[in-house]
């Protein structure tokens, strides 16, 4: 039994950390949505912002159902990928020339957040909440989609 609560417990620390960390996203899409120079960029990082806000809000859903408290975590992992893409942005002095970099913040953040629900999925699954991985592994697949929009303008942008 103490290992089927270790791993939920994991599996909600996890869930509080994504949770927090796509309040971080969300917030920072409108910064990257400002340095975007390109309309088809500009579009893309508005439907992530979008699909960021239904996530979490069903995240905080799945968060209250284990009455969990989200506020112990952090989304520092998230927070450090954004704080490092922000700093690189800011080196390109021209707007036209920062679409690259913010694509790659964007990349690397969609990245980590399908590896980590997918990850939290097999936490659900391990602890006998198969409904709860299911959902997870949902937004691992969106996470997948992003990177796929992600490579359709980084391409576009190539070829412009």
């Amino acid at each position: 039994m103490k290992k089927k609560d270790t791993l939920l417990n994991t599996a909600l620390a996890q869930l509080a950390n994504l949770y927090q960390a796509e309040l971080l996203i969300r917030d920072f899409l409108k910064v990257l949505q400002h340095y975007a120079s390109t309309d088809d960029l500009k579009w893309q990082i508005f439907g992530q912002r979008h699909q960021v806000e239904a996530r979490n809000k069903r995240l905080r859903v799945l968060l209250a159902s284990f009455d969990h408290q989200k506020n112990s975590a952090s989304g520092e992992e998230v927070h450090g990928i954004l704080r490092h893409g922000l700093k690189m942005i800011k080196q390109f002095p021209h707007d036209e020339d920062k679409d690259l970099p913010v694509i790659h913040v964007l990349m690397l953040v969609h990245h980590y957040m399908r590896s980590a629900y997918s990850i939290l999925g097999s936490y659900f699954l391990k602890c006998g909440y198969p409904m709860e991985a299911k959902q997870v592994q949902k937004y691992a697949r969106e996470e997948e989609s992003a990177i796929e929009e992600d490579m359709r303008v980084h391409e576009a942008i190539l070829l412009d």
